[in-house]
């Protein structure tokens, strides 16, 4: 049998929810509580059987690099060695760039500054 493709795997996990959540709303009884986090963690426990997740001691490992002190997140470098030595350099470099002229560590800057723009002009936009 051939694998599933991402497509179809997603349609699937979505009708198996549909049928938890058709099945939870026939057997309501009128207390008015919100099945949402029940409806997220079955959803969670479905994604886990189909293989998503961590992998065994993926988290461990991950967890350990990023509260390691030496550690500098890929968004926070500033230059090519520091992003090299993050291990992400191969995932920034393989982005789509608008000017082929960019290298990845400018891809970078520009993109961290246009987010700090974003959220500074989102402060600045507060509702009435």
């Amino acid at each position: 049998m051939a694998a599933a493709s991402g497509g179809d795997e997603a349609q699937d996990l979505l009708e198996k929810l549909k049928e938890q959540k058709a099945a939870w709303d026939a057997e309501d009884d009128g207390d008015e509580e919100d099945d949402t986090d029940a409806l997220l963690q079955k959803a969670i426990d479905i994604a886990i059987e189909q293989g998503k997740g961590w992998s065994p001691g993926e988290k461990e490992e991950y967890m350990k690099l990023i509260t390691d002190d030496d550690y500098l997140p890929p968004l926070f470098t500033s230059t090519n060695e520091e992003l090299e030595r993050s291990g992400m350099q191969e995932a920034f470099t393989t982005l789509q760039q608008d000017d082929e002229t960019q290298n990845a560590a400018q891809l970078l800057q520009a993109s961290k500054k246009k987010g700090n723009e974003a959220f500074l002009n989102g402060k600045n936009n507060k509702a009435g």
